[in-house]
C-alpha cells in the first residue's frame, strides 16, 4: 500500500511541476508574442508563432526538455498550442503538455510508463484589465 501512495505521490508532484512549468511559459509567451504597435491603441493581439515559440523555448528552459521535449524525467514530451479569439477578437493562449513518465509500479498492470497530460489556457486577454 505504502508503495501505491508512493507512485501516485510521483505522478501528483510530476503533474503540478509540468503545471507550474507550463503556467509561466505562457505568461512569457503572452509578452514575448504581443505585436507592440496595437498596445498603443488599447488592442491586445498576439502573434500566434512567436507565442509557440516562446511557450516552447520556456517550457524547455522549466522542465530542461531536450529538442524531442524530453529528459530523463519526461519521455515523448508533446506540446500543443493554440491561440483563440472571443467573438470580439480577443485572443487567449490555450496549451496541452503532455509526456510520459516511467513508473515502476505500472509494470504490474502490464505498462511501463504513465502518460501525464496537463491543459492550461489563459482567461481572455482583456479580463486582465
Amino acid at each position: 500500500m505504502v508503495i501505491i501512495l508512493y507512485y501516485v505521490q510521483s505522478v501528483y508532484i510530476a503533474r503540478n511541476v509540468i503545471s507550474d512549468a507550463l503556467s509561466s511559459a505562457i505568461d512569457s509567451a503572452i509578452i514575448y508574442g504581443t505585436i507592440a504597435s496595437d498596445v498603443g491603441r488599447g488592442e491586445v493581439r498576439l502573434d500566434r508563432d512567436k507565442v509557440k515559440q516562446g511557450i516552447t523555448a520556456m517550457l524547455k528552459a522549466n522542465l530542461r526538455l531536450d529538442d524531442s521535449l524530453s529528459s530523463e524525467t519526461f519521455r515523448r514530451g508533446k506540446l500543443a498550442v493554440q491561440v483563440t479569439h472571443n467573438s470580439d477578437g480577443v485572443p487567449r493562449v490555450e496549451a496541452e503538455f503532455s509526456a510520459e513518465i516511467d513508473i515502476g509500479i505500472m509494470r504490474l498492470f502490464g505498462q511501463d510508463e504513465y502518460t501525464i497530460r496537463v491543459p492550461r489556457k489563459t482567461p481572455y486577454l482583456t479580463e486582465y484589465k
